[in-house]
Order: C-alpha cells, then sequence, then structure tokens
C-alpha cells in the first residue's frame, strides 16, 4: 500500500477521531501501519488507519511521534545505499557505530588495519557523465554486520524518514518492502509517485509550445536558422509549466484541506 505511517514512538490508536474515545491498542517504534486518509476534527488532525481486521482507527497526527511515509520514484541513475544489523545485545544508537573519520572509531587494536570497515553512499545524478557525490563512513566489523543495496533510476520505494531540512543529519532512510531497506543519501533526488503526471504533462506543454513558435514564425516569415528557433518555445512552455504547478499547488492545498474537514 502507497499510504503508511512510521511509528517513532508508541502512541495509542483509538476507535473515533477523539482522544476521549475508546483506545484500541498502543502502537510499537519502527511499526508500519497503513492510512486511508488525514482527518481534522475539533482542531486536531488524525490518520484514519486501517486495521489488521480491516477495521478503521485514529492515531494522531503528531510529526514527533509518526511518520508519513512518501512513496517515491528515484529519479538520479543510481543510489547506493546500506542496512546494518549489531553483532552486540547492547542497543547502540547509530552514531555511536558509525563515524565520519576512521580514527574516531572505537576499536581495541586495529594495528593490521581490518577491523575497521567503511561504507560508501553514494549518489550518482548522471551515470555517463560522472555526476556524483558520496560519503564514507566508518564502522568497528566486530560490532556491526553491513550490508549494502542501490536502486536504479525509476525504481520506487517508501521514504521512511527525512530530517528537516535545518537539520544537519546527512542521510534518509528507506524501505521497498521487498528486498532493500536501510540508509540513502539525503539529497538524493526522488518525486513522489502520486505527482508523476505532472512530468509528462510538462514535457507536452513544452513540445506543444515549441511547436506553435516554430509554426508562428514560419508563417510570419521570422525564420531562424539554426535550433536558436526553439529558444522562444522552451521559455514560454517553462512559464506555463511554472504557471500549472504553482496553480495545482494552491489547488491541491485547498482541497486538502476541504478533504481533511469532510
Amino acid at each position: 500500500m502507497s499510504k503508511l505511517i512510521r511509528i517513532l514512538q508508541p502512541t495509542p490508536i483509538y476507535t473515533e477521531h477523539s482522544l476521549s474515545s475508546r483506545k484500541i491498542r498502543d502502537t510499537a517504534v519502527d511499526e508500519y501501519i497503513p492510512y486511508k486518509r488525514i482527518k481534522l476534527r475539533e482542531k486536531v488532525r488524525w490518520y484514519e488507519v486501517i486495521l489488521d481486521n480491516e477495521k478503521l482507527g485514529y492515531v494522531r497526527k503528531d510529526n514527533t511521534t509518526v511518520f508519513k511515509c512518501s512513496y517515491v520514484e528515484l529519479e538520479d541513475d543510481e543510489s547506493h545505499g546500506f542496512n546494518y544489523k549489531l553483532k552486540t545485545d547492547k542497543t547502540l544508537d547509530f552514531n555511536a557505530v558509525f563515524f565520519p573519520k576512521r580514527d574516531l572509531v572505537p576499536v581495541d587494536d586495529d594495528s593490521d588495519n581490518t577491523t575497521v570497515k567503511n561504507v560508501e553512499v553514494k549518489q550518482i545524478k548522471d551515470l555517463e557523465k560522472n555526476k556524483a557525490r558520496y560519503i564514507d563512513l566508518y564502522y568497528n566489523k566486530n560490532t556491526v554486520e553491513v550490508e549494502r543495496f542501490f536502486f536504479n533510476k525509476k525504481e520506487k520505494f517508501h521514504l521512511t524518514y527525512e530530517p528537516d531540512y535545518s537539520s544537519k543529519e546527512v542521510l534518509i532512510e528507506v524501505n521497498n518492502f521487498k528486498d532493500k531497506k536501510g540508509y540513502l543519501l539525503k539529497k538524493t533526488n526522488h518525486g513522489l509517485v502520486s505527482d508523476k503526471w505532472m512530468t509528462y504533462l510538462s514535457y507536452v506543454i513544452i513540445t506543444i509550445c515549441t511547436v506553435a513558435t516554430f509554426l508562428a514564425c514560419l508563417a510570419t516569415g521570422w525564420l531562424v536558422i539554426g535550433f536558436v528557433l526553439i529558444i522562444p518555445g522552451i521559455i514560454i512552455g517553462f512559464l506555463i509549466m511554472l504557471v500549472l504547478q504553482i496553480a495545482i499547488s494552491i489547488l491541491k492545498g485547498i482541497f486538502n484541506e476541504i478533504y481533511v474537514r469532510l
């Protein structure tokens, strides 16, 4: 299901969209729950979630306890990430396992340079032009087991956690709920699957405007040799596309505000 929430902190599921209604159960950290829609009742927003028995429940929308996952499609040529599993019974935070520099990794002895390993997290925007960015993270191989994976362009997955834009964190969490889950670079380019139609529409608009400009110039005798002729059409196409995107974003916002109140 494309609509999912991820539980960041335990929070209850209610029978109704009211804090005074009966609790169905408490959720667990890292639990994924499908939802139908968001509702606004008494100035409180609620996720209308789908339970195992196909019945509906309600989880209060709170960004500190619940993360709304986005179903996205990769726009870069490739994106390389990783997941990990601790080899110890201790509960260790991510930042206590992975480090930006080799000499920061806590080890008893690494005289032979085999204990500290690195994993490369990489974003390849363009394979042919070799446009890429990456970071290396270092870890103790006796503490953690690392599994690498990568996505190809147009592969779809859920964005299961994304830090705030102001955050210094450089990774996002993803999951395709098949065989790939873990961490990618925060700057990975991806787009909402639900908005892909806008991309195709923009191509159509630019093509129509370019052809229309060419025909108009041809009809008036303003013939220009070479590719200079298509520039006005492309500019007009981009301007129309920008106006449409702004208008659609405004309309979506209005309709969403109406819909959550229904």
